[in-house]
């Protein structure tokens, strides 16, 4: 039942939901920090830098060092990749 009330009112499963969460959150620590990709991967919750990489990817069709190195010309975009 949770999972139909999220879908109904987010337009996401709570799986995805979560993880675009967790990217906003990391996009924010690129843009706001100096912790490394490795650091930024573990404080949103992910174990492994490859799989925080992946996931980060796929989501923003853009790896998080590649955002990092761009963030002046590109953070408006990039988030409103992860808006909900």
């Amino acid at each position: 039942q949770v999972h139909r009330k999220v879908k109904k009112h987010t337009g996401l499963s709570p799986a995805s939901y979560l993880l675009r969460f967790r990217i906003a959150k990391a996009l924010n620590l690129l843009n706001s920090t100096n912790n490394t990709i490795h650091e930024i991967a573990l404080q949103t919750g992910f174990k492994y830098q490859s799989t925080f990489t992946r996931a980060f990817s796929r989501v923003l069709k853009c790896p998080p060092l590649q955002v990092r190195l761009n963030q002046e010309d590109n953070v408006i975009n990039w988030q409103k990749k992860v808006d909900f």
